[in-house]
């Protein structure tokens, strides 16, 4: 808790008592606007969710996903996908869980391990821990799992026209999900093809060949 000024000393008795209880009364009111803004960020997620993986927007006469998106919603696309990213790797933890973590550390739990998001102490730790301190032990984690995972070399071809298809996938993967190594959006891209999430934005292009080796 940050440090409490002094109330002022001219004020008469009935004056602090007065603003005492405007003071607790707007600091109830901006906790439960909190609140609800966070109750309301997984709903967004877990909503869009719906209406991609059952494709609903086609009902309402939208031809992609993207363009309902864009024509529903006054945030931006990559909001949207982040808070459903989200909801897919944390949607099933109890609701109480969920509302109990600050934004950014769910985001960081929803990148790591399903076994460690299922995790009752990585869960206490994204509840009870600031930004800064969970984004430290999630980043400590991941370079201690770096040194100990096995590492596994593949080397794919493909014709240019899918390369230049897929680097664009990977190029939108990694500015929606915040991912900073390739290897993390491929595995992002399969997570979501297995979830049911198939929809891809982007178009082919030219032809020829690239080969790209895809290292741990």
């Amino acid at each position: 808790m940050g440090a409490v000024t002094n109330k002022p000393d001219i004020l008469t008795p009935q004056e602090q008592s007065d603003l005492l209880q405007q003071a607790k009364a707007i600091h109830d009111k901006v906790c439960l606007i909190h609140a609800a803004q966070s109750e309301s960020w997984w709903m967004l997620g877990e909503y869009c969710t719906l209406m991609q993986q059952r494709r609903l927007y086609e009902f309402l006469g939208y031809r992609r996903f993207d363009d309902w998106l864009e024509s529903a919603l006054s945030i931006s696309r990559m909001a949207a996908y982040e808070a459903m990213r989200v909801w897919k790797a944390l949607g099933e933890l109890p609701r109480r869980d969920k509302l109990a973590m600050k934004k950014q550390n769910a985001k960081l739990l929803a990148k790591m391990p399903e076994s460690k998001r299922r995790s009752r102490e990585w869960i206490h730790k994204a509840q009870m821990m600031s930004e800064r301190e969970f984004a430290a032990e999630v980043e400590a984690d991941r370079v201690g799992a770096e040194k100990s995972e096995p590492k596994v070399h593949k080397l794919a071809k493909f014709e240019k026209s899918q390369w230049d298809t897929i680097s664009r996938w990977l190029e939108h993967m990694r500015l929606i999900h915040e991912v900073e190594r390739l290897e993390e959006a491929i595995e992002l891209i399969a997570a979501d093809h297995m979830a049911g999430c198939t929809e891809s934005p982007m178009a082919n292009s030219a032809e020829n060949q690239n080969e790209y080796q895809v290292a741990g």
